[in-house]
């Protein structure tokens, strides 16, 4: 063992190990500094595979390195993981001790320079088939589903694969990926081939961003860089890659942290990291909870949006009782627009729900501006002061109490009840076959009944036409003032083409006509183009959610447990109308703990898409300030 400076520009040459740590079986015994020091198998496995049989080498390895029994030590390593991960010379990849059976004739037949030699190790079925089934063996490892490895493996200069004996350049084995991927045999299932494009385009991408920054004055580069930049948003990386294991679930945060406060500071060269861009210091011994609520909140302060409220369901703990200050359920309590991104049940309950908008950079839904885009108001909320301080342990709040209300600024101009809903529509096609692969396989003994009733559409869509049918529509304006509801927008539109709106989030007006074409000559059909596109923005917009229409004849999408009596608000900083539940109502019904529930107390239930509140058509800034739009203000729970 040896001290190393990480600034200091002399500092000797080194690897990095990054591998799974396994089950906690610490049954080897190695030797350092004379001492005898208990460890994996794993990782005694690895140590033998990655030393020269001759030179000494250079390792670092966080299980050694880092005393792990120390949560002070381990949070201050865990600020300079992603300095220490770029600086190495080599990330070391260890995937195991036993190698799939016929990676060494792979790797034999196909060399560094795979592209010449394509056809040759293509030109067999045989050996087609093995070199496809030793990727898709590699590919099955569980070293691909962990949240470090993003951060390992992204800032790496280079990286080198080891199974067993044998060794694998990252750019070779990109090119294995790659030709077996694209064959029909390739076997898919139970591999993490997306995990592996997703870190392969991020690695790529940051590459191009760290190349020759200082000469490099080409426009396109700049754009890369910012692009780049953006990607690297702290909740972005969280969201992206909540399916990720860890076996300590603080690490869903920190694992994530330090590649986005180090994106900008933290290059190949290796500058110092900026710990003062770290939302939440790193702190093993702060409670999840907490530590849930402490990001949500900073991240708030840090981007004036609520967009940690917008993703909430996917990934919503749920708890019937709201403790107060006294109660035992308060250190597990995470509030209704909080993410429950540490707790693995609730991000797999939430993996195949469709946000309408995330505001995360770089994503899909930045169209809707139902709060004309305007930020949090921080200053006016009281936000500001809100950032723990290091030194605010889980003592202070317990005798304190700690502040899980966030306040809001609603809209009141637009907001409405909810007076009828229809039923749930079914989930996604690929939602259904996981259901349906949990029976085939004895996970479950049967879909359940509930499951059963949402799955045909032609059950589902006479419960949404009967409401839409039965109640009037609101009146257009051309603008909005402070004595009644308004529509705000001027398109001028039948009660059908609104529906058709509603039902696909905006894109279609119509039901295409149904046009069919052979797929061959045969009995067989198939929809033409446009009636997919339809299907399918059908199906993204309405899937897992259930039709409603409000007191002033809006129609709308919203999650699947709204009710009649919830409410729809627009908030500053989320730019999709929230369907809001008043806490009152459901205390009287739960009987929870807390005390001074007013009427300004409103559960977070969901995304809610409104076609004529989906954008804010004038400037709402002008219209609050003179007086034209009210704001007010209000605290979800």
């Amino acid at each position: 063992m040896r001290l190393a400076d990480l600034s200091d520009p002399d500092m000797c040459r080194y690897n990095a190990l990054s591998y799974v740590w396994g089950p906690p079986d610490m049954s080897e015994t190695i030797t350092i500094n004379q001492q005898l020091f208990r460890v994996s198998v794993t990782l005694s496995q690895a140590l033998h595979q990655i030393r020269h049989s001759e030179n000494a080498r250079v390792v670092w390895i966080d299980a050694l390195c880092i005393n792990q029994d120390d949560f002070n030590e381990r949070s201050s390593q865990v600020l300079l993981m992603q300095h220490i991960y770029s600086r190495a010379t080599s990330v070391i990849v260890w995937l195991g001790e036993k190698a799939p059976w016929g990676l060494s004739r792979a790797l034999r037949d196909t060399k560094q320079d795979g592209d010449a030699k394509k056809d040759t190790v293509f030109s067999k079925g045989a050996v087609r088939c093995g070199v496809s089934g030793v990727i898709s063996k590699l590919l099955q490892r569980p070293w691909w589903k962990r949240v470090w490895i993003v951060q390992e493996l992204v800032l790496a200069q280079k990286v080198k694969f080891y199974c067993g004996t044998h060794r694998i350049e990252w750019d070779h084995f990109c090119f294995l990926v790659g030709q077996s991927a694209s064959r029909p045999y390739f076997q898919r299932e139970n591999t993490f081939i997306e995990e592996f494009y997703a870190m392969k385009a991020d690695r790529e991408e940051r590459l191009r961003c760290v190349t020759n920054p200082i000469h490099n004055t080409d426009r396109s580069w700049a754009v890369a860089r910012d692009r780049c930049a953006r990607s690297y948003e702290s909740l972005a990386l969280i969201y992206n890659f909540r399916n990720r294991k860890a076996s300590e679930p603080r690490d869903r945060v920190f694992a994530f942290q330090g590649l986005a406060a180090g994106q900008n500071a933290t290059s190949i060269n290796g500058i110092s990291p900026q710990h003062s861009n770290f939302l939440v210091f790193p702190n093993y011994s702060r409670h999840e909870a907490f530590l849930s609520i402490d990001f949500a909140r900073a991240h708030i302060c840090e981007w004036k949006t609520l967009s940690i409220v917008a993703l909430a369901e996917c990934a919503r703990k749920r708890d019937p009782q709201q403790p107060d200050t006294n109660n035992d359920h308060r250190k597990q309590y995470i509030p209704s627009w909080c993410l429950a991104f540490m707790n693995e049940q609730a991000i797999q309950e939430g993996m195949h729900w469709r946000p309408y908008w995330t505001g995360l950079p770089l994503s899909r839904g930045l169209h809707f501006a139902a709060a004309n885009k305007l930020p949090v108001q921080t200053s006016l909320l009281g936000l500001e002061n809100i950032h723990p301080s290091p030194e605010h342990d889980e003592e202070v709040a317990a005798t304190c109490g700690y502040p899980s209300k966030l306040p809001a600024h609603t809209l009141p101009n637009f907001q409405a009840r909810i007076i009828a809903v229809g039923h749930a529509a079914g989930v996604s096609t690929r939602g259904l076959a996981e259901v349906t692969g949990k029976v085939l396989t004895g996970r479950e003994s049967t879909i359940s009944p509930s499951f059963q009733s949402r799955l045909s559409w032609d059950a589902v869509l006479p419960s949404w036409q009967k409401p839409a049918a039965k109640y009037p529509r609101c009146q257009v304006v051309s603008k909005p003032n402070t004595q009644i509801c308004k529509e705000t927008s001027p398109d001028n539109v039948s009660t059908d083409e609104l529906f058709q709106l509603t039902l696909t989030a905006g894109r279609f007006k119509t039901l295409p006509h149904p046009v069919w074409r052979p797929a061959r000559a045969s009995v067989l059909s198939r929809p033409n183009d446009e009636m997919k596109a339809y299907l399918k923005s059908r199906e993204d917009a309405c899937a897992g959610r259930r039709f409603f229409v409000t007191s002033d004849g809006h129609f709308g999408l919203g999650p699947a447990d709204l009710q009649v009596n919830d409410e729809i608000h627009i908030m500053l900083g989320l730019q999709v109308p929230a369907v809001l539940r008043k806490a009152s109502e459901v205390s009287e019904k739960n009987s929870w703990g807390v005390q001074n529930i007013d009427d300004d107390h409103f559960l977070y239930v969901g995304q809610a898409y409104v076609h004529q509140l989906s954008i804010y058509r004038w400037n709402l800034g002008d219209d609050i300030q003179s007086g034209m739009v009210e704001l007010k203000k209000i605290f979800l729970v």
